[in-house]
């Protein structure tokens, strides 16, 4: 189980080249005025694979990292903040890593939003599927070689 929270004005900047950004999208996984609850069960069938459940709860509220915050944070602003769009997804999922170099997890889940975009009572329901593969490549310096 997981649980993360992000103030709402964590990262709120009153000028935008100190924003806490990377061309446009926050430098966290989660943005400002954000929380999310994790949990998941996962059995190991042999050592190259790894089968799951996983539940995630997101709650967003309408601050952003990318919003400039003209003055100081008010008092009493609720967390999160205005109009919350509520995420909510179901998920099963595998992965494995057959070499040491190449590795990947596949997942199939279903997601519904509430307040999507933070429009009241405007809801989207979806399935989704993902499709992750990594491939790393060994450099061999031999300064790593010193240092192991």
């Amino acid at each position: 189980f997981e649980f993360n929270s992000v103030g709402t004005y964590v990262f709120g900047q009153r000028i935008r080249y100190n924003a806490y950004l990377n061309y446009g999208w926050p430098i966290g996984r989660l943005d400002s005025d954000q929380r999310e609850y994790f949990a998941g069960i996962y059995k190991r069938l042999n050592k190259a694979i790894k089968v799951g459940a996983e539940f995630t709860g997101r709650d967003k509220g309408e601050y952003s990292a990318a919003d400039i915050q003209p003055n100081m944070a008010p008092f009493g602003t609720p967390f999160p903040s205005g109009i919350v769009e509520k995420i909510k997804s179901i998920a099963l999922m595998t992965s494995f890593c057959k070499f040491e170099w190449l590795s990947g997890e596949v997942a199939v889940g279903y997601e519904a939003i509430n307040n999507f975009n933070h429009e009241r009572g405007h809801t989207e329901n979806q399935p989704y599927f993902t499709l992750q593969v990594s491939y790393g490549i060994k450099t061999g310096l031999p300064f790593w070689k010193k240092f192991q």
